[in-house]
């Protein structure tokens, strides 16, 4: 039994290792906010006193040991470069689209598509430099896709959209409660809700 969680410990760290390089080579931000989400869900929920020490070491070492790995060979300034000018305009022109439709706009949204068109983009196969990437809509500048994913359901789908954020972020929680009550999967529900954080800043498929 000793030797099996010894094992199983050996297998864990690896594990968390190769996935800490990949986030970090991955080079998003909004993975690495989910990396920092992830552990301070894990340390407030799923243990306490000297074994919290013990994890916030490993996890120290692990994310220490994937950035040595990775910044060894790449650069840091995808992670630590915050002014990202397209993603700001494309926010802002967002944000113009909600505030112009009005109280009826803010409930209908603006239709699915009707700002940021990324499947026709996707199909064009368009260079990155053409216009479809970067157009002019009504509103201002933006990229052919929101980079949020919940700007994008605010926006476009409206007070349904906002309804569905809302519903998800309550499912998340109850799974994370549940499964701290019962001591169950705890890490995989940490891992879960911590990605949530992405849809902030990232854009997954509708």
């Amino acid at each position: 039994a000793s030797m099996k969680k010894t094992v199983n410990r050996v297998y864990g760290a690896c594990v968390a290792l190769a996935l800490g390089t990949a986030i970090l080579g991955l080079g998003s931000r909004g993975a690495l906010a989910a990396l920092a989400t992830f552990i301070c869900l894990v340390l407030l929920t799923t243990v306490g006193g000297r074994q919290r020490l013990k994890l916030l070491v490993l996890l120290v070492l692990v994310v220490g040991v994937s950035a040595g790995v990775i910044f060894s060979r790449a650069s840091a300034n995808r992670l630590t470069a915050m002014d990202d000018d397209a993603r700001r305009t494309t926010y802002q022109t967002g944000f113009t689209a909600l505030a112009d439709g009005g109280f009826l706009g803010s409930i209908t949204g603006l239709g699915y598509g009707a700002l940021w068109p990324w499947y026709m983009t996707d199909m064009s196969m368009a260079p990155l430099a053409s216009p479809q990437y970067y157009h002019a809509t009504p509103f201002g500048y933006t990229l052919y896709h929101p980079h949020s994913t919940v700007l994008f359901l605010v926006v476009e789908l409206g007070v349904i959209g906002l309804l569905f954020c809302g519903q998800l972020v309550m499912t998340l929680g109850h799974i994370l409660r549940r499964s701290v009550k019962r001591a169950h999967y705890q890490y995989f529900s940490c891992a879960v809700v911590a990605s949530s954080v992405a849809l902030l800043v990232d854009f997954f498929f509708f």
